[in-house]
């Protein structure tokens, strides 16, 4: 054989044993990222719980204050109305 065929053939064969490395290393890296964003998918959905939790006691405790707001307009106007009816006496 021609030195030149051997050396076509050892490349060839390197070449091809260094791309089935690469793709394996590949499919360990794709396992690794599919483990990863199923935590991060995890973790988001915890968030989402919590950040809920919250929300709902602050909305309803803005309710509440929306409500003594205007229950406190409610007597002040009441008020008034009582100080007009003892001027008026």
């Amino acid at each position: 054989m021609d030195p030149m065929q051997i050396l076509i053939i050892v490349l060839v064969t390197v070449l091809t044993v260094l791309l089935t490395i690469v793709g394996i290393q590949a499919i360990f890296i794709l396992k690794e990222l599919k483990k990863t964003m199923s935590r991060i998918n995890s973790i988001m959905d915890d968030v989402e719980t919590v950040s809920h939790s919250i929300a709902t006691p602050v909305q309803k405790f803005s309710t509440l204050l929306m409500s003594l707001q205007q229950g406190a307009g409610i007597i002040r106007f009441l008020n008034r109305i009582m100080e007009k009816h003892k001027d008026g006496e």
